[in-house]
């Protein structure tokens, strides 16, 4: 499996309509793999608006600045309030239509 991905990103007229997903290591609710580019709703005391899993850069006053999730950062660690929507690739609507 893996001679032959890399036999996909090396032919240039079909790595173009690839996109790579890196695993953040992380499981949703219901036990699905959370990737890089996954578009994921909260459930908490309130229900979040959709968010797309990236790393960003978080400043906090006693560590200072460190990289992380936002949802994760949201639901304090708790993944049972987190649920993979789709990805952005996908379907690039979803967060559309949340503005």
């Amino acid at each position: 499996m893996l001679n032959e991905t890399f036999k996909m990103w090396a032919n240039p007229e079909l790595s173009q309509h690839l996109k790579l997903m890196q695993f953040i290591g992380l499981l949703d609710k219901h036990s699905k793999e959370i990737y890089e580019g996954d578009v994921v709703r909260g459930f908490g005391r309130h229900r979040s608006p959709l968010m797309e899993v990236k790393l960003e850069e978080f400043q906090d006053r006693e560590d200072g600045v460190y990289m992380g999730y936002w949802f994760y950062t949201w639901a304090g660690g708790d993944m049972s309030a987190i649920e993979v929507i789709g990805n952005i690739y996908e379907s690039p609507e979803l967060l559309e239509a949340e503005k």
